[in-house]
Formats: C-alpha cells, structure tokens, sequence
C-alpha cells in the first residue's frame, strides 16, 4: 500500500505506511523524516538500481522555508517522490 505523508508545518515530516501484508504484526507506522533523509534515500537508489531513473526530489527552498505554503508544497512533492517509488519495481 502508498505511503502517504501528513501536513505538518514543522522542520520535520510524518512518512505514514500501512500494509494488508500479514507477515507484519503492525498494520501502520509512521516515522519522522528530514529533508535530508530523503536525500540520502534517493541517493542509495540512485547508487543501487543505476538502470532505472530515480524521480527527483522536489527542490531546496532557502527563504520563508518554514511558512506553511512553503512546507505543503515541499510535503505535496515529496509525497509526489513516495508515490512514484512505490509504484516502480526497481529490482
């Protein structure tokens, strides 16, 4: 199942993942990430499976980063990120 991340308008985000997979005894988890962890998911992908692209990560933002605009639209594409890894079968 899609993960899925919450509007959180802190320094940090809520990754959401559920599974109907019954070999897990939890059914949902969430895990807050930085932005700097996504970078570096995306960078061992990028290392780990050199035949596919690997979709971009929505860009840095330097000004007003922490005004809720800023924080949804940053959300909204790392959601974005998520949704097009977890749709590819990289191996």
């Amino acid at each position: 199942m899609p993960s899925t991340l919450p509007p959180f308008p802190d320094h940090g985000q809520d990754a959401d993942s559920k599974t109907n997979i019954p070999a897990f005894k939890l059914k949902s988890s969430s895990v807050r990430r930085r932005y700097s962890d996504f970078e570096h998911f995306r960078d061992i992908l990028e290392r780990e499976s050199s035949r596919v692209s690997i979709p971009p990560l929505p860009g840095k933002v330097f000004t007003n980063r922490f005004s809720d605009d800023v924080i949804e639209h940053r959300r909204e594409g790392l959601e974005r990120f998520l949704q097009m890894y977890t749709h590819w079968s990289l191996f």
